[in-house]
């Protein structure tokens, strides 16, 4: 044999060559192995391994791409013994804590192997990352070993993700540099997944929302955070997407304020990353977990019952946030069912919402689509629900919806000759409402004195009836003098009124 002249030669010039020589040394060693029987290759197995390990863990791309060449004819050649004589060696140098350059060599080496033997080797090296306490260094290897096995490191979620997740929750301590790489560990494992690997994953990571520990909920919540950014450009996971709301939305009321704080962060996500015309389908979905969840809140022992509830997902600083878009989505551009879906929606989480945390920005920002939409030709119910959410947002807003009042008022006058009446009587709640904030009082105390005489409009479509329009117009006039009526300047306001309801009863 000629292989005891032919190896020294090769593995000499792999040691002393630049990377296009070193690419050359594997390709020889391919074809060697290659015209070689099995018993000439077990002959000299220790110094062939060498060379070919040395290639494996090499600095340069290109030489550690054949060598994973070289490695997968030896293997076809001699099978595991390839693999037994190679990776144990790695996974010892992958352990050296005082030696950087030997131990990103070892990785090099193990990834060179994975990227064409990962089904085989796998179930061999990934225990021994995930063993705890996870070690940077492992977590490191993981975060590598990701990036060239998406196809098959999947099958191993039920063994990783339960692995990262203990760590972060209970295992971290103070080392921030290790916690920081086994965060990183994880955004590269969920990035780097197959396809395929995205319901599996989806479904390992929520199995731990529900557990009886905050600290494993908590990180649970941040891993779909994570799966929502890792995978925002794949859009693979949009199938498991009521999955993910499900989860983020019971956390809402967790007794834990760090797992309510992680839940609503991740729907942050989800919302940002999500078109909002996709999660618009699931508002119904989301109203019905809500309206679940509050009614068991209420009921258990030391629940409110029927008092005031406030969800302690939305009472926090920007608590509501995440869910506005979708809700914005729904009302602007919804089906009919969505839009009244949307619109109660709204009101719903804003009534679970404290006034301190809707101040500001955050009350304008629901009012002005409902103000935009509620004058379509849209059904009587979807104007319901929109009347009855904006009633919401003026006892919720106060004096930061001061500058709306004209809208507000131009919009419920509108209402009172709408054909339905429920949507005539939400108008005329809505219009007493309005009475605190309203500081000019006598325009339209002259406006709906003027449409209970029926001079004003007979309705949106000509069918409201002028009876109907100034009985509705009427009992609004009384609820604005009632609510308001002490802020009337001009002295023929009151009076007038007075006449008019004299001549309708007369």
């Amino acid at each position: 044999s000629v292989l005891p002249e032919i190896i020294p030669v090769l593995r000499n010039s792999l040691y002393d060559g630049d990377s296009n020589t070193k690419r050359g040394v594997c390709v020889g060693l391919s074809e060697v192995i290659g015209s070689s029987t099995k018993d000439q290759i077990l002959r000299f197995i220790d110094i062939i391994v060498k060379v070919v390990q040395d290639a494996l863990c090499d600095d340069e791309p290109g030489v550690r791409e054949m060598a994973a060449s070289s490695f997968q004819n030896l293997y076809n050649l001699v099978g595991n013994r390839a693999m037994d004589e190679v990776v144990p060696a790695l996974m010892v140098a992958l352990e050296s804590t005082d030696d950087d350059i030997r131990r990103d060599r070892a990785l090099n080496g193990l990834t060179g192997i994975l990227s064409i033997r990962s089904k085989e080797l796998l179930p061999y090296i990934i225990p021994r990352l995930i063993q705890q306490p996870i070690t940077e260094n492992h977590a490191r290897a993981l975060s590598s070993i990701a990036t060239v096995t998406s196809t098959t490191l999947y099958f191993h979620f039920r063994t990783i993700v339960p692995s990262l997740l203990e760590f972060l929750a209970f295992g971290s301590g103070d080392d921030k540099e290790c916690v920081a790489a086994v965060r990183d560990c994880v955004r590269s494992v969920f990035g780097n997944a197959d396809e395929a690997g995205v319901n599996m994953l989806i479904s390992e990571v929520s199995s731990n929302c529900t557990s009886d520990k905050p600290e494993a909920r908590r990180e649970s919540c941040w891993m779909l955070e994570t799966v929502i950014e890792a995978r925002k450009d794949a859009k693979d996971f949009y199938e498991q997407t009521p999955v993910i709301i499900r989860e983020l939305i019971q956390r809402f009321n967790d007794d834990n304020m760090d797992v309510v704080k992680a839940a609503n962060k991740a729907f942050a996500a989800l919302s940002k990353y999500v078109p909002a015309e996709e999660l618009a389908q699931h508002i119904e979905y989301m109203r019905n977990l809500i309206n679940s969840m509050v009614s068991d809140a209420r009921r258990r022992k030391g629940g409110v019952g029927d008092g005031e509830f406030f969800l302690p997902g939305f009472n926090i600083p920007k608590g509501l946030e995440p869910l506005l878009p979708i809700y914005q989505r729904g009302i602007l551009y919804g089906t009919p069912t969505i839009r009244e879906a949307s619109a109660a929606g709204l009101g719903e989480v804003i009534n679970l919402t404290s006034s301190k945390y809707l101040a500001g920005p955050l009350i304008i920002k629901m009012t002005g689509p409902l103000l935009r939409i509620v004058g379509d030709r849209n059904p009587a119910n979807v104007k319901i629900s929109i009347l009855s959410t904006l009633g919401l947002i003026l006892v919720k807003g106060g004096p930061a919806l001061r500058a709306f009042v004209p809208q507000f008022q131009t919009t419920f006058v509108k209402a009172l000759s709408d054909p339905s009446r429920q949507v005539r009587l939400e108008a005329i709640t809505a219009l007493g409402l309005l009475m605190p904030l309203s500081t000019r009082v006598d325009p339209l105390i002259k406006e709906l004195v003027t449409g209970s005489l029926g001079k004003g409009s007979t309705g949106a479509d000509g069918t409201g009836g002028v009876v109907v329009v100034q009985t509705a117009t009427l009992e609004a006039l009384a609820v604005v003098l009632e609510k308001g009526g002490n802020k009337a300047k001009l002295p023929e306001s009151v009076p007038s009124a007075l006449q008019a309801s004299a001549t309708l009863i007369l």
